[in-house]
């Protein structure tokens, strides 16, 4: 389906995301690949033994996008579990309603900035994306930008006020036991940590933050 923020075909390819991610405990990877759905089935197959699952990224920038009623049943049809959206897509939001696919919303790289620096922002944001889609859209967890320390490094200094931000605005709705607040990073954040100064800074404090609140 998706790979990121390419093209996308529907009939017989299935693209896993690259990204990996905390949420509730846990580490999920996925890799980007495109599989036939014979793949898809093998690889379903698996990780359910293993209890993981496979997601799909889903971004609204790309041409020739179906409608988002036909998205969802797509999901549904292959029997997909959970989505990230890129941006809280409102009509996506409101399609995905009833679903049960759980859904991470994202927050934009752009939108990382403004969020961090201020507390209002992030609570206008959670109650605008998140709040107003619950609890019939079967929102669980906001990814914090994408791939934020590799993509757009000057927002990293802010990343993680951005989610104890996000993080309190939730708790003020009462919804933080129900939405968990995460970052997706690729897997180059690892090796090339340590070559530039404020990773590490920014890294450790990404893990305190996710061991703070148990995800």
């Amino acid at each position: 389906m998706w790979g990121g923020r390419g093209s996308m075909r529907f009939d017989s390819v299935v693209v896993i995301y690259s990204t990996f991610s905390q949420v509730r405990g846990h580490w999920y990877h996925f890799y980007s690949a495109q599989l036939t759905v014979v793949d898809w089935i093998e690889i379903d197959h698996l990780f359910s033994r293993l209890g993981a699952f496979v997601g799909v990224n889903i971004g609204t920038d790309v041409s020739n996008l179906p409608s988002d009623t036909d998205i969802v049943a797509i999901l549904k049809a292959h029997q997909f579990t959970h989505v990230r959206l890129y941006n809280a897509d409102a009509q996506l939001l409101k399609a995905l309603s009833g679903s049960g696919i759980e859904v991470m919303v994202g927050v934009t790289n752009e939108e990382v900035l403004g969020i961090g620096e201020s507390a209002a922002t992030a609570a206008a944001w959670v109650n605008k994306n998140v709040a107003a889609y619950m609890p019939s859209t079967n929102i669980t967890a906001i990814g914090v930008g994408s791939e934020v320390l590799t993509v757009v490094p000057n927002a990293a200094s802010v990343l993680v006020s951005a989610m104890n931000y996000l993080h309190k605005a939730l708790v003020a709705a009462n919804l933080n036991f129900q939405v968990k607040v995460s970052t997706p990073h690729s897997m180059d954040i690892i090796p090339k940590a340590f070559l530039h100064r404020l990773r590490p800074l920014t890294l450790r404090g990404i893990l305190l933050f996710t061991k703070s609140f148990s995800f």
